[in-house]
């Protein structure tokens, strides 16, 4: 039983490896070097594998830890546009490649201290400890559309890569994180249907 178990252990830490690239490679095989086996199942657990970011999973766990913690945070929605476009002209491959360039640019963009998810298809989450007026979270934002637009601008991509964000402050004891999410996805359906009527066919 031992053995069936250690051989399940090695075959879902190779389709880890597998999936996360070559990142990934280095870090796994370093934690399974030390002997970081729980930190590996962690990994597996709350870990989106295209992009690297946190999971649905991860997200549902924040969001009940939320419920425990006092400090004002600001809660960003973020969905790509195109996708189906992209999908059926350019193939599922460029599609998968977008969604990973977007988690990328995310990650690079916003704070280490901040939270950033995949938490759908298309759809992507941050939880940042920053306040919207605060000056390095409106560099983020503008650092994140800046990225896209360089990418476009290298790639010439017949599809421009195209994000529409809504952001929203947290304030515990005042509203609930609930309605504020509600609040984020509100303003980011608005941006994307302003987006649609600029451009046509999001």
């Amino acid at each position: 039983a031992s053995f069936r178990g250690l051989s399940l252990y090695k075959y879902v830490l190779f389709l880890f490896v597998f999936l996360c690239g070559a990142y990934e490679i280095r870090n796994v095989t370093e934690m399974a070097r030390n002997g970081q086996h729980a930190q590996i199942m962690e990994k597996l657990a709350f870990n989106d594998s295209l992009t690297g970011l946190l999971n649905r999973e991860a997200y549902n766990r924040e969001l009940e830890e939320l419920k425990t913690k006092n400090e004002p945070l600001t809660f960003v929605m973020l969905d790509m546009n195109h996708l189906k476009k992209v999908n059926d002209r350019l193939g599922h491959l460029t599609g998968d490649e977008y969604i990973k360039k977007i988690g990328q640019f995310i990650r690079e963009s916003f704070p280490a201290k901040d939270k950033c998810f995949r938490i759908g298809g298309d759809e992507f989450f941050v939880i940042s400890a920053c306040r919207i007026s605060d000056k390095v979270f409106q560099d983020g934002l503008a650092g994140l559309n800046i990225r896209i637009e360089n990418y476009n601008r290298e790639k010439n991509a017949e599809i421009p890569m195209s994000i529409a964000i809504g952001y929203a402050e947290y304030h515990p004891g005042v509203e609930t994180a609930e309605n504020v999410i509600k609040e984020t996805d509100e303003k980011m359906y608005r941006q994307k249907k302003t987006m649609r009527m600029e451009v046509g066919g999001l």
